[in-house]
């Protein structure tokens, strides 16, 4: 018997705001559709070609009327492949739900929205989908409708939106499942949305019965891994086979480094530069201590750095500076004396002048670390 292989997606979140990167936000949310291209395009070469969409297609139950346009434009220029969704608890199916929305009204016969929990049959009749629509933002275990397996059942998948109780915190409100949910309610897969980061990671477990794929495009720096969906190939009385294949086109990465000496540094520039791209946003979390001209050579490599990246993001606070001979080397009187004195401050912070303005805060290490290597950069 030939097997059942279907793509399994999730959490596109069509119109997500990008709030924590507003310049980068436009750009991000094209990738969105570029993701979704890529799922769309993966099923076109697997028969039967299905999609298995399981939630929060849409950031909002009420996303932009061109948003809706566009999306059900996208999928209607791939008619061999046949799009089977339900609603998320982003984009749950109420009153006003897009899905029971005029324009939604127009989609194409290839776009199929379960809106209840109903047996459907796919691929002829040797597969049974048991759709999990949500309704709300919250629930309860939306599995609990799935009937007993019948007799002459090949496979049995279903189709669900919600978390795993033993990673909810307890005042977080979910859909609740299962994590026996496969053997408990007897299916052959279980296709989870939800977590945007996916789970198991199939490189790790490509054979267990329920998978979230993750996010086809990464959503912030708390989703490194996402920007993949899965293919997924099924055969009655076997394991599931699981493969993730990419879709995401950006890269989050968070680099964290302690820094104590011209070494260290060395090798984190190494880094910074081997990461540079237009697709790689790069935070830089730094802790330790530098020399005041290290500190500035830092600084200044961030700088040149920062436009090969589509962005970098560095964190100095936690990063001490100490003085050294070398900062103070100069010939122009207003340098050295600039110098001196920042470079006692960089020392002992406390070491204010007498004069110092009481209403003024007292500068930390970090705050004379930069007017240090401003002075450095801009004074010369």
């Amino acid at each position: 018997m030939v097997a059942f292989r279907f793509v399994h997606t999730a959490d596109w979140h069509l119109g997500q705001p990008y709030r924590s990167v507003p310049d980068l936000a436009e750009r991000l949310r094209e990738a969105r559709w570029v993701a979704v291209e890529a799922i769309l395009k993966k099923a076109e070469q697997l028969p039967p070609h299905i999609v298995l969409a399981a939630g929060d297609q849409f950031d909002s139950p009420t996303p932009n009327p061109a948003l809706v346009e566009r999306l059900l434009e996208t999928v209607a220029a791939h008619p061999s492949v046949t799009v089977y969704m339900i609603p998320g608890n982003h984009d749950p199916l109420r009153p006003r739900s897009v899905y029971v929305s005029p324009a939604f009204g127009k989609r194409p016969p290839n776009l199929i929205v379960l809106d209840r929990p109903e047996p459907v049959a796919l691929d002829g009749s040797r597969v049974t989908l048991y759709p999990c629509p949500c309704t709300a933002q919250w629930g309860d275990n939306p599995l609990t409708w799935i009937p007993r397996r019948q007799p002459g059942q090949q496979l049995r998948i279903a189709l669900a939106h919600g978390s795993l109780p033993s990673a909810c915190q307890s005042d977080q409100r979910s859909y609740p499942i299962d994590i026996n949910a496969p053997s408990r309610y007897d299916l052959d897969y279980v296709a989870l949305g939800d977590w945007h980061r996916p789970t198991p990671p199939p490189a790790e477990d490509a054979a267990a019965r329920m998978y979230y794929p993750g996010a086809p495009e990464i959503g912030g720096w708390d989703e490194p891994d996402a920007g993949q969906a899965l293919v997924v190939e099924l055969e009655p009385g076997a394991l599931p086979r699981v493969a993730a294949f990419r879709t995401g086109q950006y890269t989050w990465r968070t680099l964290d480094a302690d820094l104590a000496d011209d070494s260290d540094l060395d090798q984190l520039l190494a880094q910074v530069k081997s990461s540079a791209s237009q697709t790689t946003l790069l935070r830089l979390r730094l802790t330790g201590c530098l020399g005041a001209v290290a500190r500035d050579r830092l600084e200044q490599a961030l700088d040149q750095y920062a436009a090969q990246f589509a962005r970098l993001e560095p964190n100095l606070d936690a990063l001490a500076c100490r003085s050294d001979d070398s900062a103070l080397e100069t010939t122009d009187p207003r340098l050295h004396h600039v110098f001196q004195a920042l470079t006692r401050l960089a020392d002992d912070p406390s070491a204010l002048p007498a004069n110092w303005p009481k209403d003024l805060p007292r500068p930390d290490a970090a705050t004379i670390a930069r007017a240090l290597s401003f002075a450095r950069r801009h004074l010369s």
